[in-house]
């Protein structure tokens, strides 16, 4: 297989219109930058920055040799140097940063919420226990999910570069997520119910706690947050495939999670 700067390349015996999303299209001479190269006759490659699997008897070995000239599309593909690679990685490692660590804060914000305010709310029985579950929801089942990716974010941080997967990690615990805030969406309005039910204790309540007037802002805006973090998971995938190596093996999943967290929100 063809190898330039640890880059694979193949070059489409025939076109291929792939069916499903997930699969990469393209036309007949097509030089192809190989992802990731699975068992069972299928591999995943970068096209024209789109990335999907593809039949690997639908490619041949790239010989630059072939002939005299490459397309101008794929001159980007050849004229790759380790010192635009080794760039990327600093750009992604920056992104990956700011990733984590705003996940990291918006874990310890619903748990600062649920440990301090909530927590005292419920000791105070204001509420009922049956009104109480009503205000609060599943918010720890979401907390709780939330701080099992920052655990696999985390994990695959401390891998070497190429073996991150980023994407990945959001494309498995996409399933987990939506699950825990469909739950949640589905009970907000009953916690809107309760947040305007008892108004007016609940404002005197969380401003006896320090909240700055009207204090039932706080535990408004606190309910709320998670459905504003599902908005930003795809720009941020976003942004960090765009600092991704078209042959880098988590391309597509970072592609394809973006895609998901987009339907998501």
């Amino acid at each position: 297989m063809a190898v330039d700067n640890g880059v694979l390349l193949v070059e489409a015996l025939y076109s291929f219109k792939g069916k499903n999303n997930d699969e990469l299209c393209f036309s007949k001479g097509d030089i192809i930058t190989v992802t990731q190269k699975e068992e069972g006759g299928w591999w995943e490659g970068t096209l024209s920055d789109k990335t999907g699997w593809f039949p690997s008897n639908y490619v041949k070995e790239y010989k630059a040799s072939d002939c005299g000239s490459i397309s101008p599309q794929h001159a980007d593909t050849e004229l790759i140097s380790p010192q635009h690679s080794q760039q990327q990685q600093i750009y992604r490692n920056l992104v990956l940063k700011d990733i984590l660590e705003s996940e990291r804060n918006h874990v310890a914000d619903l748990q600062g919420f649920l440990s301090l305010h909530l927590a005292s709310l419920h000791k105070a029985e204001l509420l009922s226990e049956a009104e109480y579950k009503q205000l609060v929801g599943n918010l720890e089942e979401v907390t709780l999910t939330h701080s099992h990716l920052v655990s696999s974010l985390e994990e695959q941080s401390e891998r070497p570069s190429r073996d991150q997967r980023i994407g990945g990690a959001f494309l498995t615990m996409a399933p987990q997520l939506q699950n825990a805030h469909k739950v949640y969406c589905s009970n907000h309005p009953r916690a809107v119910c309760m947040l305007e039910k008892y108004k007016d204790e609940l404002n005197s309540f969380m401003e006896c706690q320090g909240a700055t007037r009207p204090g039932i802002m706080l535990l408004t805006t606190a309910l709320s947050k998670p459905f504003r973090r599902l908005d930003k998971y795809a720009g941020m995938l976003q942004e960090y495939e765009r600092h991704l190596e078209e042959g880098h093996p988590d391309r597509g999943d970072t592609q394809r999670s973006s895609h998901v967290y987009k339907e998501l929100a």
